[in-house]
């Protein structure tokens, strides 16, 4: 009897401790337990009495910003590499920076309807060590001027976007709103780190971490399938559930190749955001972009300042009284410009009045802008009595910026002309039935066209034995060219051309026959500088290993 009563006593005991052990698991505990079994993305936790997720966090907070009329985000782009060991391995005390890249982004999203908003990135670069700007949009390879606009949304149910840039090429795409939904079906090898705790500022931190973050990679581009970083850190303020802030991150190391050096890369991204509701936006306008350079797309666009240059040169056309008009005309027209500034077409509507007073009319014709986006020519074609006489080309060069114009050329419409992405420009003009000439300008970063060099060509060496043809052909050399010819033609029909090649200030002068009948000691024999063609005609290819580019016509 009394075993039992024992017995009956431990079981009465345990019952209550179980009791006791169960009592003393809160609630949140079992759901604690619970939660390991679910999506973490769908894990609730509670605050301020509001029932709260990682998922319902980012769907309340893009609703709340992407209906917002007016926010912005603020950030910074910092790249790095550095060394982390010496040549020999050696861990370095203090790791030495080798190469960087920064610039400040600023984000603004405008929202009237889902027919009507739109958003903008600026990038401007702030800071480099030893990272070489691309070599696109500017001849200063020592600048260090580069930022950088996208333009994206909808106008009126229609969708746009546009990019331009000033200075430097700089491209670094990213579309901040999507940072704020990540693509949650999308999380495969991403993991999320979320307490549902709130700090001591107030602020709901979520972390995602895995390579390439799949999840935000539409961000980056619409093809994208990955990103450049690793792990992305939101921030939301507790009360609002907006993000405040994003933070990404990448660092690597790797072995630099046939070495025992160490490298470390770090590359950040970081945005503050800030609502500002109160700000609507009654009217939105993405920019018309033709040239992704802004400086080249505001003189196509007429958006634009130009300072044009009054030197008008005309070394390959015939110089007659309908020359010097025109050049008059050019010239007074940009003295008399009030602040050496002007859009094309202001420069189109002047230059049209003052011909008009010479019975003539000049208009803008036509651009074309090499492949870098460095330099633009800008041609006006001269008119009279409707007929197209004469046309002006201007070349204008980016340098560290600014747009620069030094001097312009006027060519005569029974000329050919042919320019070149290199920004080489040929002239060949007629002298007369048998002589023709060719001749050279090459752009520099200063803008301006100077004469590189010159061909005059005559077909029939003997023609040069007629004394007035002999004059069109050289100013100089004139006996010898008379001897020559007199002894030569009888033996060979060949043709003659003179290069005159100029730098430095001074004219350097040889002639070229045909190759069957070059020898080295024609110079000795006639005192005349005589260049092998083979050896002519090569520097000559270098000027013309592209095809002569097309112009384009202004809209």
């Amino acid at each position: 009897m009394r075993s039992k009563k024992v017995l009956w006593g431990i079981v009465v005991f345990l019952t209550i401790l179980v009791l006791v052990l169960t009592l003393t698991f809160t609630y949140k505990d079992i759901a604690k337990l619970f939660r390991t079994e679910q999506d973490p993305l769908d894990v609730v936790y509670e605050y301020n009495r509001k029932e709260i997720s990682v998922r319902k966090l980012f769907e309340a907070s893009y609703e709340k910003l992407h209906y917002s009329s007016h926010w912005s985000a603020t950030g910074i782009s910092d790249y790095k590499v550095k060394d982390v060991t010496d040549t020999n391995g050696k861990m370095l005390f203090t790791p030495i920076t080798n190469k960087s890249l920064m610039y400040d982004l600023t984000y603004e999203h405008y929202y009237i309807d889902e027919d009507n908003y739109m958003w903008t990135l600026n990038g401007n670069y702030t800071n480099s060590t030893n990272y070489y700007l691309y070599d696109h949009g500017d001849f200063d390879n020592q600048s260090m001027i580069a930022s950088y606009n996208f333009y994206e949304g909808k106008i009126n149910g229609k969708e746009s976007s546009a990019y331009e840039y000033t200075g430097h090429k700089l491209y670094s795409f990213v579309n901040v709103e999507k940072l704020l939904m990540p693509d949650f079906d999308n999380m495969s090898d991403v993991s999320v780190d979320f307490d549902g705790h709130v700090n001591e500022q107030g602020h709901i931190v979520v972390k995602f971490e895995g390579n390439y973050l799949p999840c935000i990679a539409s961000a980056f581009g619409e093809d994208r399938k990955g990103t450049p970083y690793n792990d992305v850190i939101y921030t939301f303020d507790a009360d609002t559930m907006s993000i405040i802030s994003i933070k990404l991150r990448r660092e690597d190391e790797y072995t630099v190749y046939n070495t025992h050096k160490l490298e470390k890369i770090t590359d950040s991204l970081e945005f503050s955001i800030v609502d500002k509701p109160g700000e609507d936006c009654n009217e939105l306008e993405i920019p018309e972009v033709i040239c992704e350079n802004s400086l080249i797309n505001g003189v196509i666009t007429g958006n634009g300042s130009i300072k044009p240059s009054s030197t008008l040169r005309n070394d390959a056309s015939d110089k007659n009284d309908l020359s010097s008009t025109i050049s008059s005309i050019w010239k007074n027209t940009i003295t008399a410009m009030s602040d050496d500034s002007c859009t094309v077409d202001e420069l189109s509507e002047s230059l049209s009045d003052n011909a008009s007073k010479y019975g003539m009319d000049i208009k803008k014709k036509g651009y074309f802008i090499n492949e870098k986006e460095s330099f633009i020519f800008v041609k006006y074609s001269v008119f009279k009595e409707e007929q197209e006489i004469f046309n002006i080309v201007m070349p204008f060069v980016v340098y560290g910026a600014q747009l620069y114009n030094e001097n312009n050329l006027l060519i005569s419409t029974e000329d050919e002309v042919a320019i070149y992405d290199s920004g080489c420009v040929w002239i060949y003009h007629e002298i007369n039935e048998n002589i023709t000439a060719r001749t050279c300008y090459l752009i520099y970063d200063d803008g301006k066209l100077t004469l590189d060099h010159k061909i005059t060509r005559e077909e029939d060496l003997s023609n040069l034995l007629d004394t007035e043809e002999l004059s069109l052909f050289s100013y100089g050399d004139f006996a010898e060219l008379r001897t020559f010819a007199t002894d030569f033609s009888k033996q060979v029909s060949t043709y003659i051309e003179k290069y005159e090649v100029f730098g430095d200030g001074q004219t350097y002068v040889y002639y070229i026959i045909n190759e069957n009948c070059y020898t080295d000691d024609l110079y000795y024999i006639y005192d005349i500088p005589f260049s092998s063609p083979i050896d002519a005609y090569k520097d000559e290819d270098e000027f013309l290993i592209e095809d002569a580019a097309s112009w384009q016509e202004f809209s």
